[in-house]
């Protein structure tokens, strides 16, 4: 395996306090990893500094690559913004802006790319419809489809089913780790649901309080024992009866009426 992204001592402060403390980390390509923590544990905050777009970007480096980072890093953010007055075909196609220049016009190279990521994501009978007039899993699928259409090798998506029904966020996880399967995309996501990240994900890091406190597999990380420590509850992994790992906390039984 090779590295994908490298993390190196990254610290991000806002107003005086210490979000992200000394973070180091190395991301392996064609994997998916994880980042797992409670809510301001940093999750955010590093994705934004992977992808370029907030504090302590130049901690982090791409082993391998050249050129601007927007051009093999695609970025789907917890609440994209989807114009109500722009088609999916449209909004795909701004995917091409990393690659031109200044007064530069797409050509039909780049069009047939956005055409091509609108087929992979089964929305090429959506591309004439406004963004407002999808539904939830729809949209999100539009929003990969824009990142996919950048042409990116490292795909980041911070909470990338948050806002969506059950049924909308397995179809949108498999369609991640179908892509990434398919095209060898490395994929680096935050995920609030732990069995989610068990079931997907390849890696894991741990965030606690703005620190690293635990990396490696899914199976290395997602254990009883880190889990219920860093999250500050029991937890308990099992297995469902298809197989696989399903996590879930553990309540106190003894409790008053």
């Amino acid at each position: 395996m090779s590295a994908a992204v490298v993390v190196q001592n990254l610290t991000v402060s806002y107003d005086g306090t210490t979000v992200v403390d000394d973070v180091s980390a190395v991301i392996e390509s064609d994997r998916w990893t994880v980042l797992l923590g409670r809510n301001g544990a940093g999750k955010s905050t590093l994705l934004r500094a992977l992808v370029g777009i907030g504090k302590g970007a130049d901690a982090v480096s791409f082993p391998g690559m050249t050129g601007k980072r927007a051009t093999f890093c695609a970025y789907v953010p917890q609440t994209p913004i989807l114009p109500p007055g722009m088609t999916v075909g449209e909004y795909v196609l701004l995917g091409r802006t990393a690659h031109l220049g200044w007064f530069q016009s797409e050509t039909d190279s780049d069009r047939d790319r956005a055409l091509d990521a609108l087929e992979q994501l089964d929305l090429g009978r959506f591309a004439d419809r406004f963004l407002n007039e999808l539904s939830g899993g729809e949209s999100q699928r539009a929003v990969i489809a824009r990142a996919i259409c950048q042409d990116a090798q490292i795909l980041v998506l911070d909470e990338p089913t948050s806002a969506l029904d059950v049924s909308y966020q397995v179809e949108v996880m498999d369609l991640v780790r179908s892509l990434a399967k398919r095209s060898g995309l490395t994929i680096v996501s935050s995920v609030h649901d732990l069995t989610t990240a068990a079931r997907y994900a390849d890696d894991a890091l741990l965030l606690d309080g703005g620190s690293l406190v635990a990396s490696g597999t899914t199976d290395e990380v997602l254990t009883d024992e880190i889990l219920s420590r860093h999250f500050g509850t029991p937890m308990h992994r099992m297995q469902a009866p298809d197989g696989m790992p399903v996590i879930v906390p553990l309540y106190a039984t003894s409790q008053t009426a």
